[in-house]
């Protein structure tokens, strides 16, 4: 995500496909957006006032500073895979990828690659937006939390499938009422 100054506001983007552009040469980037799909953007470089990874790097020796939700981007068989889980301050990065938690995606050893981290649900964070399933990106993955018998739970949304849930009292019987808000963000 870049912060841009644009006639002095501030504007925040999330950017795809990011190089210097053809058009202007090095002082200027270009970029799809993620408000706007199909249209190419460009920025001078000197007017980017803050560059802020979506993604971070995953090093199998780190160790988490904070609680909350991680969403892993993980080599698979023959490509990315995406997991969630929840990880308290103080355990490992990749607990969730080695000794009894160790898994295979076909033949190959599933490892994270890159991690986004979100802070658990709370009603009000700007982390977090109310959730409409009718106008959901399919596009991009999304986190769901959902309340289920008063207990918080999360689901991972790939192209409106479910491809991961953390929950602590995993129960049957979620329904669209259930949904409390969502987290969109890019794929890895």
């Amino acid at each position: 995500m870049i912060q841009y100054c644009k006639d002095e506001e501030l504007l925040p983007y999330v950017l795809y496909d990011l190089n210097y552009s053809d058009k202007y040469g090095k002082r200027y980037v270009q970029a799809y957006c993620n408000q706007y799909r199909d249209q190419l953007f460009t920025f001078k470089i000197d007017r980017i006032k803050d560059i802020k990874p979506i993604w971070v790097k995953a090093k199998s020796n780190d160790v988490v500073s904070i609680s909350g939700i991680y969403v892993f981007a993980c080599a698979g068989d023959n490509h990315i895979l995406f997991e969630i889980h929840r990880l308290e301050k103080g355990e490992k990065l990749w607990k969730y990828f080695e000794g009894e938690f160790e898994h295979c995606n076909d033949w190959v050893e599933v490892s994270p690659v890159a991690y986004y981290y979100l802070p658990e649900y709370e009603p009000n964070s700007s982390e977090w937006e109310s959730c409409s399933l009718t106008e959901m990106d399919p596009e991009h993955l999304k986190v769901i939390a959902y309340s289920n018998d008063g207990n918080i739970g999360y689901m991972l949304l790939e192209s409106d499938c479910v491809i991961g849930c953390y929950d602590k009292n995993l129960t049957e019987g979620i329904s669209e009422n259930d949904f409390l808000s969502e987290n969109t963000f890019p794929m890895y």
